[in-house]
């Protein structure tokens, strides 16, 4: 049992045929955790992976207070092309347990196989955006997308609510949602306005598009 938080610095990796870490406080990937066969944490806080990779050949399993994965946006770069770094979860099985909430903000779980998330309170799945200028005109887009995805069976399971704004939620096989409290799949409103003159008068043209959530499984839905 390590007694102290664990930090992997960005651009820092793990590597092994299987990875167990168990972790008094908590654990900090901004880097990379990679296994083979498998990797187990147990982290008696929190586990934040936050623009790093966990990834695993076969069995990925966490256990914690609460679990963070995100990415940070910049919207300059975003917005220039140059693209964001994507926080990921990813493993043939992945098996997330938080006694609190977990969380997945601009990045993405992913699973070949069976996929469960189990929340004690709340899951939240939230894609993130962006707003930017060009002249007087302003303008907001997506610019990065919360996904959770399984190519087999999924389970999510919440002791309060499920949340997902504009993200997308998806399986192969089939789905399982099951929460005490609220399930709740909310539209991110992009608002655009368009400065111009006309017959000498200013002219305001305003636009919303609602982005909303994507739910998709190919099996059955069970909620």
């Amino acid at each position: 049992m390590v007694r102290i938080k664990i930090v992997i610095a960005d651009g820092a990796s793990i590597e092994a045929g299987v990875i167990d870490l168990n972790i008094e406080n908590s654990l900090y990937n901004g880097g990379s955790i990679a296994a083979k066969n498998a990797i187990n944490i147990n982290a008696g806080q929190s586990v934040i992976n936050e623009n790093g990779a966990i990834k695993s050949g076969g069995l990925l399993s966490i256990n914690a207070n609460d679990i963070i994965n995100q990415s940070s946006v910049n919207a300059l770069a975003w917005l220039n092309g140059a693209g964001n770094p994507t926080a990921s979860i990813t493993s043939g099985n992945v098996y997330l347990n938080a006694a609190d909430n977990i969380e997945n903000t601009r990045a993405s779980i992913v699973s070949n196989n069976f996929l469960s998330i189990i929340a004690g309170k709340d899951f939240l799945n939230q894609s993130a955006k962006s707003s930017f200028a060009a002249g007087q005109d302003r303008y907001s887009d997506l610019s990065a997308i919360a996904e959770v995805k399984s190519n087999g069976n999924l389970l999510i399971s919440a002791g309060r609510s499920i949340q997902d704004y504009a993200g997308r939620i998806s399986s192969a096989g089939d789905m399982y949602l099951t929460a005490q409290g609220d399930i709740s799949f909310d539209a991110a409103a992009l608002n655009n306005a368009r400065f111009y003159g006309e017959n000498g008068y200013a002219v305001t043209e305003t636009t919303t598009v609602n982005r909303t959530s994507s739910l998709e499984t190919r099996g059955n839905l069970i909620v």
